[in-house]
């Protein structure tokens, strides 16, 4: 395996997976250094297949064991049963960022009212452009899950997103329109993460 290859092909998007779920840019930075490093001890023994799923999996339980350490004392509920809103996360570099264009700004926002697990299935899905099964692989579950899961995720995204203060600015409402801007916010999202610190600010 091509290391360098590989952690050129998908440094940008690990790092994605991470900065909207952690409460520092540092920290984001340092759990997609933690990924790749696992990633590559378990290619060189040979026990990845499917490389993209295998590495957003290893991603996944990262950020996991990332927040039962920041947890002050046991907590009853994994962290994939939380949201990172209720575990801490009040506003994120990437999220000051997409807040320039406000309307996804506000996706941002409400998809982080979601249980994790419902976070990362759409993101997995709409920005990562995984099929069931990695995700599924990813996540730890069975394909059909990963279709109710989008589905439940994208009916609380709806309703986080009515809940929200309104503005000039229409937000989404119909299912196509949800999908076109959850696509679009990925993409912004992509663009975001990789820009570099504003210094000034």
């Amino acid at each position: 395996m091509d290391e360098r290859a590989v952690f050129e092909r998908h440094a940008e998007r690990v790092l994605q997976f991470f900065v909207n779920k952690v409460r520092a840019p540092s920290d984001a930075s340092d759990l997609a250094q933690e990924t790749f490093a696992r990633f590559f001890e378990r290619a060189r023994r040979g026990d990845v297949r499917s490389e993209r799923a295998f590495l957003f999996g290893v991603a996944n339980l990262v950020l996991k064991e990332y927040w039962k350490a920041k947890a002050r004392q046991p907590e009853p509920l994994e962290p994939g049963d939380r949201s990172v809103s209720e575990m801490g996360v009040t506003q994120t570099t990437l999220g000051t960022r997409l807040a320039r264009r406000e309307s996804h700004g506000r996706m941002l926002l409400a998809m982080q009212q979601l249980r994790l697990d419902y976070q990362n299935v759409l993101e997995l899905y709409y920005w990562h452009e995984l099929k069931y099964e990695e995700i599924a692989e990813v996540l730890g579950q069975n394909p059909s899950t990963i279709g109710v899961w989008l589905r439940r995720a994208k009916q609380a995204l709806a309703r986080a997103l009515e809940e929200l203060p309104a503005v000039d600015e229409a937000l989404p409402r119909a299912p196509e329109d949800l999908d076109r801007w959850l696509r679009e916010s990925g993409s912004l999202a992509r663009e975001a993460a990789s820009a570099p610190e504003d210094s000034s600010a």
